[in-house]
């Protein structure tokens, strides 16, 4: 996904603002297979206002947050929003009346 590690850490350091004062972060890494950024530390708040408040900064970026705790660490994915697409009947319909 990214050509070399400057644009993976410029990506890193460019969400940890945007992070930082909900989490205290330890590491901060891509996701495997680039598919996100990985923040590892301990939230500063609930989960769910810290939850609500990176929804609200990272979604008109087309980003969304996961939280998870796992043994007293907290994980933040961020990764990219996916639009979901529309449902075609008529196109399920000409290959079910195809076969």
């Amino acid at each position: 996904m990214y050509s070399y590690l400057g644009d993976a850490e410029s990506l890193i350091a460019g969400f940890r603002s945007q992070v930082e004062d909900q989490m205290v972060v330890h590491e901060a890494s891509l996701a495997q297979r680039g598919q996100g950024i990985l923040f590892v530390g301990q939230l500063l708040r609930e989960p769910e206002a810290a939850f609500n408040t990176l929804y609200e900064r990272l979604k008109p970026r087309g980003y969304l947050p996961f939280l998870q705790q796992r043994r007293g660490t907290d994980s933040l994915l961020i990764a990219p929003y996916v639009e979901r697409g529309r449902y075609r009947y008529g196109i399920n319909l000409l290959l079910f009346l195809a076969t």
